[in-house]
């Protein structure tokens, strides 16, 4: 239930109570751990994973909150090495987990690239932005609450990239994070890193 009384999700909640049940149901040995999770596991697909040019995408909410030319993406709600661990655990053929694990780092790798409006990108993922239906093509959100700020969403996907080549050496992992190179400059000049970053790399 959100603010405004409506009914929504946050995807990437989803993916984390997913795999925290299959964790959870493999350790202990709970049958029913892991069927709540394949039950999540088949909702997460069905109501949250958006088909744009023959490619499926974690979308940031349920698909019938999302417009009818657009979608809300967060790439920080992308988690690849939960996505390759869902489709060892999902027996549905038309669930196609291993392309949503090459479209989030594709994904990643163009917000990162594209300068979402500003006159530059700093090499870092933004908190929001917003994918056309029609051609695939990104920008950033017309709502100012879902900024392409590196902020306080967008520092999860250094920590879910991590992840993914600490399990599974997935060499995109690390050379995307090669890219996120600014916070480390950050520190080294400066001995601290920012809360929040602008696209073009302003604090």
């Amino acid at each position: 239930l959100t603010a405004d009384g409506g009914f929504n999700t946050a995807s990437d909640g989803d993916v984390d109570i997913a795999l925290a049940l299959l964790m959870a149901g493999e350790r202990w040995q709970q049958k029913s751990y892991i069927d709540q999770a394949k039950a999540i596991i088949n909702d997460i697909w069905e109501k949250e994973v958006v088909e744009i040019n023959g490619f499926p995408y974690l979308a940031g909410n349920n698909l019938e909150k999302q417009a009818k030319d657009s979608a809300i993406i967060n790439p920080s709600y992308f988690a690849p090495y939960a996505f390759k661990i869902f489709a060892r655990a999902d027996k549905n053929p038309k669930h196609n987990w291993e392309a949503l694990v090459d479209s989030a780092y594709a994904l990643i790798n163009t917000s990162i690239d594209s300068k979402l409006g500003s006159t530059t990108s700093a090499g870092l993922v933004p908190d929001w932005i917003v994918m056309n239906k029609a051609d695939g093509s990104i920008s950033k959100s017309s709502d100012g609450s879902l900024t392409t700020n590196y902020g306080f969403d967008a520092m999860r996907t250094p920590f879910r990239l991590a992840l993914d080549y600490k399990w599974n050496k997935d060499e995109r992992a690390k050379q995307t994070l090669k890219k996120m190179s600014l916070l480390s400059t950050e520190w080294k000049n400066k001995e601290k890193i920012g809360s929040v970053y602008a696209h073009d790399g302003t604090v």
